[in-house]
């Protein structure tokens, strides 16, 4: 291999789905067609949820329903995976624990952090049999595996650790199928992507894993190289908390920055795994980005949902595992649940499997609330790349203290709050002004761009979590409210402060074991340091107050301010 960067190397890998277990069984039925939905079933789950499919583990490989079934999937989904002692472990979810949340909630117990992401580190570290300041929980919505395997990449890609293991798992909940029916997201048939009559998504669950490790340390233990990572991106489309760019610029930008990384173009790209969720707006949007990044050269493009469903913060990496198990096949399955291609993506779906050259580049991308997107680079083997160039260490530049009481806001900062924001609570408001004094501060200005926003609270979502579902559980379990529901994600308030200031860099929550900023720190230096974006607020709103900070390029002063 030339001289240069050492591969990022997947060298083991898991994946249950509806199909079952393996990526090489999950593969084989998206391959054969047939969908693995069926209509949604739980226990005592209510007719909302009910009235949905959804690609529910087969009961053999996860027996466990209702509380308990999302620490039985992280320990069913690790029985046999690698795991060395010097991993550190990215533990990608949109929802986590919620189980234990639910029950809580028709008990009628007072919340105490159930099902929260307060609670998830101590949870997962039992199920995986680890101790908790190893994982990291990073949640970026429906791209949360995604982020969290592009975080690990990139750390070792930067040499900071010579593996790491990232996990996305999620399960089918009332929860969340209750709170997608009342957005008006869901298709009661099941899901169609990119299908001219598609009317939404059918959610599913799933737990993937991926044990990733430089080049040279898996030749010295003999791991096979199963696939290698060559490149990543993330993007914000700072449009809305629920609705997609409509001229899908921010994910062609993460397409090519993910291309440019892996030192390919456009015309090296052998197929695209796309998000494909079944919703109209996201798959327009999609196909508006892949014609801005490949222009009218259509790329044979499938999508996985119609097949196993939405599987939440698990989707982006297992979707990375099939698209290089199909590129190993050199064969890419049918978009399951397509019966007539929208005018917009004839040429690129298909109702039929197409061969595909195995010694292509396979991107895979997602997007998700917020406005988050991401896309990765994958081949088989490496391309040979040239040494990164060295960048500058970023350091902290500013940190900024907002009072809680909403009198805290200066007269001119007050003026500045968005119209929106006036029927926002408290918590988003304090967050949106510190965002505002943090960029101030750095002498960056309000809307400028290329700037990520990385939440780093512990508790994540989970006090917003609780009210959302005890107000549909009060209310007679009919119909959830949409508007609660969008905001039972650890990014929410930091999203609704990226569209405000129009920030259109990486939008991600890490959170550390023990409530401190130091992951969400080292994600900020990485994402710099791979040149995803130009600054990094970091926003924490855990407490009565709330905190914001800047991170850019190494130079500039740190200044602090009341």
């Amino acid at each position: 291999m030339p001289a240069g960067v050492e591969p990022v190397c997947i060298v083991a890998q898991e994946l249950l789905s509806a199909y079952g277990r393996g990526v090489a069984r999950c593969a084989d039925g998206l391959l054969a067609g047939p969908s693995a939905l069926r209509p949604a079933a739980g226990p005592g789950w209510s007719t909302a949820a009910t009235a949905q499919f959804a690609g529910i583990i087969p009961p053999n490989e996860l027996p466990v329903s209702g509380v308990g079934r999302f620490a039985a999937l992280l320990r069913a989904g690790m029985a046999g995976m690698d795991m060395p002692a010097d991993a550190p472990i990215y533990l990608a979810t949109t929802a986590g624990a919620i189980d234990e949340l639910e029950v809580a909630v028709f008990a009628g117990a007072e919340f105490a952090g159930q099902g929260g992401f307060s609670r998830l580190h101590g949870l997962a570290a039992a199920a995986l049999g680890v101790e908790p300041e190893r994982i990291q929980i990073v949640s970026s919505a429906c791209a949360s595996s995604t982020a969290a395997l592009a975080l690990a990449a990139g750390a070792i890609r930067r040499g900071e650790t010579e593996c790491a293991l990232v996990v996305g798992a999620d399960i089918v909940s009332e929860f969340v199928l209750a709170g997608f029916a009342a957005l008006m997201a869901s298709d009661p048939t099941g899901a169609h992507p990119f299908d001219a009559d598609r009317k939404g998504v059918a959610l599913g669950e799933a737990f993937a894993a991926a044990l990733l490790m430089r080049g040279d340390r898996a030749a010295r233990e003999g791991k096979s190289c199963l696939g290698v990572v060559d490149g990543w991106s993330l993007t914000c489309d700072a449009n809305h908390l629920t609705g997609p760019s409509r001229d899908g610029a921010p994910l062609a930008e993460a397409v090519r920055g993910a291309l440019d990384m892996a030192g390919a173009s456009p015309v090296d790209v052998a197929a695209i795994c796309a998000h494909g969720t079944g919703t109209v707006y996201n798959d327009q949007m999609e196909m508006l980005a892949f014609r801005r990044a490949f222009g009218e050269s259509p790329r044979p493009t499938f999508s996985v949902k119609g097949g196993m469903g939405h599987v939440l913060g698990a989707a982006g990496l297992a979707e990375v595992l099939l698209a290089l198990e199909f590129l190993r096949r050199g064969r890419i399955p049918p978009t399951v649940g397509l019966r007539r291609a929208a005018d917009d993506a004839a040429g690129w779906v298909s109702a039929e499997p197409r061969p595909v050259d195995s010694a292509g580049v396979a991107i895979s991308t997602n997007s998700g609330f917020g406005g988050t997107n991401a896309a990765v680079a994958l081949t088989l083997a490496s391309r040979g790349l040239p040494a990164p160039q060295a960048k500058t260490e970023p350091q902290r530049v500013s940190t900024v203290r907002v009072a809680a009481a909403d009198a805290a806001a200066t007269p001119e900062e007050a003026g500045s709050l968005p119209r929106n924001f006036n029927r926002f609570g408290p918590d988003v408001r304090r967050a949106y002004f510190a965002v505002r004094r943090a960029l101030a501060a750095a002498g960056l200005a309000s809307e400028a761009g290329r700037i990520g926003l990385i939440a780093c609270d512990r508790a994540g979502s989970e006090r917003a979590n609780w009210a959302y579902f005890a107000d549909y559980v009060n209310s007679g379990r009919t119909l959830a409210r949409g508007q609660m529901f969008a905001y039972t994600l650890p990014t929410a308030i930091a999203a609704e402060c990226a569209i405000a200031c129009r920030l259109t860099g990486p939008l991600l929550s890490v959170a550390d074991a023990d409530g401190s900023p130091r992951a969400a720190e080292q994600a900020a230096r990485g994402l710099l340091a791979d040149g995803l974006c130009d600054a990094v607020v970091l926003l924490s709103t855990d407490s009565a107050e709330a905190h914001a900070a800047a991170w850019g390029a190494a130079g500039s002063q740190p200044k602090e301010h009341p």
